[in-house]
């Protein structure tokens, strides 16, 4: 597994990675199962999320991934 980078919002180095369904606080049956990497605002975070992908791996991978780093059409 990928190391997880700090908030790049808030710098906030505790990320925390789950299904939807625990972050979302719902029941395990009422979630999509997808992953999602977020900043934890329980523990001092800004709660900047990146976005829900299949695996759990995906979810660290586009967490990870920053602008400066992302191509743009000209």
């Amino acid at each position: 597994m990928s190391k997880l980078k700090k908030c790049p919002f808030c710098g906030n180095k505790n990320i925390f990675v789950g299904k939807d369904w625990e972050i979302s606080g719902l029941d395990k049956g009422d979630g999509t199962g997808y992953f999602a990497a977020v900043c934890d605002y329980l523990n001092g975070g800004c709660g900047a999320a990146g976005g829900y992908r299949k695996t759990k791996e995906e979810a660290i991978a586009a967490w990870n991934k920053r602008e400066s780093e992302v191509e743009h059409d000209a």
